[in-house]
């Protein structure tokens, strides 16, 4: 293993670990936010309401 590759896995201190996880859980948010709106949009493309109370999509009668 060259300098350079141990450095890559050793060279790490607690501030960019920090920053890492909390990319990560950002990105994890994000994820679940569009997850939530893609499925709104579906209900409503589909020509139905969606109950934001009980997180559903009801159809319409």
């Amino acid at each position: 293993m060259t300098k350079r590759e141990k450095k890559l896995w050793t060279g790490y201190n607690w501030f960019d670990v920090i920053i890492r996880i909390a990319v990560l859980l950002a990105l994890v948010y994000v994820a679940m936010m569009i997850k939530d709106f893609f499925a709104v949009d579906a209900c409503l493309d589909a020509g139905n309401s969606f109950n934001y109370e009980t997180d559903s999509c009801e159809m319409d009668v």
